[in-house]
């Protein structure tokens, strides 16, 4: 009895995230064996745009925050990957996902990385590469995403 390679899969899902930004696409093969992307779902940041008239608390007393602007931006990015991860947690059930890789910005993969994924993290791989801006079009010819369809099931 021979062993039969393993078939490559005819879908992927991967998302694309920085510190404003989440996107979650599929890629699959066409009948002629063409890779094509869909954005199926995003999600944006919306935690800067509510605080811009709530003083911080990070503020000294007379309303300066040099020194803690930093510290906000962190926070910032900290808050989003938090909603980032709870938002894909969510898509795993919705679209019925096997397997999901995550393309983000170094920054933004470094918190992501400290989150808790429950039992989806071992369904989950987080790669280093900035793809945010990447059309669909562009996408479905980069390497990064073609690899995804040529692994094993």
């Amino acid at each position: 009895m021979k062993d039969k390679a393993a078939k490559p899969p005819n879908h992927a899902w991967f998302a694309l995230a920085d510190a404003k930004h989440c996107r979650l696409l599929r890629c699959e093969r066409t009948p002629a064996g063409t890779p094509t992307v869909r954005e199926m779902e995003a999600l944006e940041n919306t935690w800067p745009g509510h605080d811009h008239v709530r003083p911080s608390p990070l503020a000294a007393k007379n309303g300066h925050t040099h020194a803690s602007w930093h510290h906000e931006v962190e926070e910032d990015l900290r808050r989003f990957a938090q909603q980032v991860a709870g938002w894909l947690k969510e898509r795993f059930g919705q679209h019925g996902i096997d397997r999901l890789y995550i393309f983000a910005a170094p920054r933004f993969l470094g918190e992501l990385r400290k989150l808790d994924f429950g039992p989806h993290g071992q369904r989950m791989e987080q790669r280093d590469g900035e793809l945010m801006w990447l059309t669909p079009g562009d996408l479905a010819r980069h390497p990064a995403i073609r690899a995804l369809l040529e692994r094993p099931a």
